[in-house]
């Protein structure tokens, strides 16, 4: 897809498009160094306790900067609050985890020997645990860093941008993952695939939809059904696992192996045919445009 100043056929050669512009990008640098900030200090006292911190503070940033900065977030592109934006997330989130689940075992990759007698507990705690999570990291990475980079460089560059960034700000939990390098570079390109897909689901449906999406994957792969090990004492299912370490992703599961990769080239695949939003273009010309009136 072309940049925005082409979609929209605006002169955005002018000072004050230009000026809003790096603006814009300024402010989702600052925005980026304030989450590896957080996320690396947040590494030297890792625990549930932590995350609910480091999540909660990037909530309410961007709700902050949204605020003063006068721009709605675009939680739904859908009539209504959430419209159907993080239904249709998390069911794909489901769809696609569970299939692959039934994939392996039904190769024998993966075997089920037994569930957690406190299978309840942990399924509430991991629910809003995770829910936090999705809402925390989609609002700074595609409610702020995304869009305003969408607005200001183009869609396609954004979107790439922006999940580059949500790439490296997973590196920092890179040496507590016991997994061998060539797995840690497949976790990478996951991560990066990652997100890519959800910058795409926020461009059609809109924070809602990449909530679902980020919390019930999530959920689904860490503790539903209990695809990484290093989860293991908070996962429903009790595993035997047989599938080989580049196919399954080691100790971390899906998302550092070649099945967590082909899903998600799978979901870009898909999803970038639906790329044009004309509701979210209206929207980056209204954040641009707040700046020169």
């Amino acid at each position: 897809m072309e940049g925005y100043s082409d979609v929209n056929g605006d002169d955005n050669n002018s000072d004050g498009k230009k000026r809003v512009k790096r603006e814009l990008n300024i402010a989702a640098l600052r925005m980026f160094v304030f989450i590896m900030g957080i996320i690396i200090l947040s590494t030297i006292f890792p625990g549930p306790f932590t995350a609910i911190g480091v999540y909660g503070l990037c909530i309410i940033a961007v709700w902050f900067l949204r605020r003063r900065e006068k721009v709605p977030i675009l939680v739904s592109m859908q009539k209504g609050i959430w419209g159907h934006g993080f239904i249709v997330g998390g069911g794909i989130s489901i769809l696609v985890t569970s299939g692959l689940f039934t994939i392996f075992l039904l190769t024998g990759m993966v075997y089920i020997d037994g569930v957690r007698e406190d299978a309840n507990t942990i399924l509430i705690f991991a629910l809003l645990l995770q829910l936090l999570v999705g809402i925390g990291e989609e609002m700074s990475f595609r409610e702020y860093i995304m869009r305003n980079l969408t607005a200001s460089i183009g869609i396609k560059k954004g979107v790439l941008l922006s999940a580059a960034g949500f790439t490296v700000a997973h590196i920092p939990s890179y040496p507590y993952i016991e997994i061998p390098i060539l797995l840690k570079l497949m976790l990478t390109c996951s991560m990066f695939i990652a997100g890519i897909v959800l910058g795409l689901l926020y461009i059609r449906f809109g924070l809602s939809a990449t909530i679902g999406f980020h919390t019930f994957w999530n959920l689904m792969i860490y503790h539903v059904l209990s695809l990484n090990p290093m989860f293991a004492d908070v996962s429903i299912l009790k595993l035997e696992i047989s599938a080989h370490d580049f196919i399954f992703g080691g100790n971390f599961g899906p998302e550092a192996g070649l099945s967590g990769i082909l899903v998600l080239l799978s979901l870009t695949i898909v999803l970038s045919a639906r790329l044009k939003s004309k509701k979210f273009m209206e929207a980056n010309e209204k954040l641009l445009s707040l700046g020169t009136n």
